[in-house]
């Protein structure tokens, strides 16, 4: 019996001790905190707030004092207060969401950090103490009340910071870490671009200061008509879910595009000739759509893993619906993942074709497209939506299976170089295109709808017939770039026309 009564009292005690170790939300002064009783801490928890609040970095229970170390992420979000107070060592871990009568903000002089869009509208100032270090990519992106902001001398990274609104940011002079060039936060060499003000983001156009080597700050969800980016990068930024109107030329100080640097929308991308190779998973598979890439001429071949094909049962990538395919320089496809099938090491393209699941409408390639050992291919291209192909080489290539679909003889029109036209007429293989056209510059200018290196009335008429959905359209002749074939770029031909 006695050993009995141990063995219930022991249980008692463990189950006392349980209770009292297990963390407890409680209400003290008006303040919902979590508390470990254990370690004699307490965190704030998330309430129905209103008025002016205060968090202090100590507070009572049960005759215990209790040391508050932080703040939950959205413990104020939705709440009615008016101004919020923090006292030192406690932290905050993310600043206030939603909060449409906050008007104040005293931070900690023992925060590290800030980040948080912080969706309130009265708020119109917030002192960044000494003390802080790092301000977060998007940090007061919804805060549409804050004009300016102050940043103390500790501060050594700032992501893209601020709403529309943010006219100004400044930098404490006793700052050794950081200085501001045109609204962008840099080192005080400016070789790297931390971050800046969100309104340089919302004004059509993004360039990238030359000289900058690095950009720590990422790009997400913007829309712009202009991007430009210095030949002094040394490491790429990436654009994720982007909206970008314009050609970006890539810079010449990347000989390889090795990785997904853009996912969204991109009007278009010029590979320089210092480019040697272009990595099979660049361009990110199904997560780019990218109307035109544009391959420079170069003596020297590039060398391909894959551009355009789904692989998606071995994990390789694509581009969504490319447009344009310009390549200027010969191409040396050198898959990076083989698969065995049937005890051959193949290359497997969708639809067996070298572009995959594309449908461009111009295809212009270099000498001769040259697969490496392991390649395998049956119908190189299969279009009959395929407006024009070039070929920029004086000599025709030999490589004759190159079209499967006659129909291409037919519909296609075949540009050559200038003093090779009759060359490709007297040709076995090419001289089959009914409409073969010398080309008589080395890139079609804006407004040369026709791609036949003139801009004239016809390239009018071509326009017009494309806005009465006579013809197809194509991305040359979207002439200020909104995305709309209309009678502003009909106009923008014209003006063109008036200047030559």
């Amino acid at each position: 019996m006695k050993t009995s009564r141990k063995l219930l009292t022991a249980a008692l005690v463990m189950i006392g001790l349980t209770t009292i170790s297990a963390a407890t939300v409680v209400e003290v002064d008006g303040i919902n905190y979590e508390i470990d009783a254990d370690n004699q801490t307490a965190i704030v928890k998330h309430g129905n707030y209103t008025g002016d609040i205060n968090i202090k970095r100590h507070i009572t229970y049960h005759s215990k004092d209790i040391v508050v170390t932080r703040i939950e992420q959205d413990a104020f979000r939705n709440s009615s207060i008016t101004s919020l107070t923090i006292e030192d060592s406690v932290t905050l871990s993310n600043l206030p969401d939603n909060c449409q009568q906050l008007q104040h903000i005293q931070l900690p002089r023992t925060q590290k950090s800030l980040s948080g869009e912080c969706n309130c509208p009265l708020l119109t100032e917030i002192e960044i103490p000494e003390g802080i270090e790092v301000i977060g990519n998007g940090t007061f992106r919804k805060a549409t009340g804050l004009e300016s902001i102050y940043l103390p001398s500790t501060v050594q990274s700032v992501g893209i910071i601020g709403s529309d609104k943010m006219e100004t940011i400044e930098v404490s002079p006793d700052n050794p870490y950081i200085t501001v060039v045109n609204d962008w936060v840099m080192n005080n060499d400016h070789t790297i671009l931390y971050g800046g003000l969100y309104k340089n983001l919302t004004q059509g156009q993004l360039i990238i200061p030359e000289g900058v080597e690095e950009v720590k700050c990422s790009f997400q969800n913007i829309t712009v008509q202009q991007l430009s980016l210095p030949t002094s990068l040394k490491k790429m930024p990436y654009f994720s879910q982007c909206n970008i109107n314009t050609v970006v030329r890539w810079p010449e100080s990347f000989p390889v595009i090795d990785n997904k640097y853009f996912s969204g929308y991109l009007k278009g991308l010029i590979v320089p000739a210092s480019v040697t190779a272009i990595k099979e998973y660049a361009f990110g598979k199904g997560t780019l759509t990218l109307d035109e890439l544009i391959i420079e001429d170069s003596d020297e071949p590039l060398t391909a893993g894959c551009l355009f094909s789904d692989f998606s049962d071995v994990g390789m990538y694509t581009i969504n619906w490319l447009k344009g395919l310009y390549l200027g320089r010969d191409f040396n496809f050198q898959p990076e993942h083989t698969e065995v099938d049937g005890g051959s090491i193949i290359w497997h393209i969708t639809s067996d074709n070298v572009l995959g699941d594309q449908n461009p409408k111009v295809f212009k390639i270099g000498k001769y497209i040259d697969f490496n050992e392991n390649g395998y291919i049956k119908n190189p291209m299969y279009y009959t939506a395929l407006d024009t192909l070039g070929i920029n080489h004086p000599v025709p290539p030999t490589w004759h299976p190159f079209i499967s679909n006659n129909n291409v003889f037919i519909t296609t029109t075949l540009l050559v170089p200038r003093g090779s036209l009759q060359r490709y007429q007297n040709d076995e293989w090419w001289g089959q295109f009914w409409e073969i056209l010398e080309v008589n510059c080395d890139a079609f200018p804006m407004g040369d709808v026709n791609h036949d290196c003139i801009i004239d009335v016809e390239d009018v008429n071509r326009v017009i017939n494309m806005i009465l959905k006579l013809d197809d359209s194509n991305s040359i002749s979207d002439m200020n770039g909104d995305g709309i074939i209309d009678v502003e770029d009909v106009n923008a031909i014209i003006n063109i026309i008036l200047k030559l």
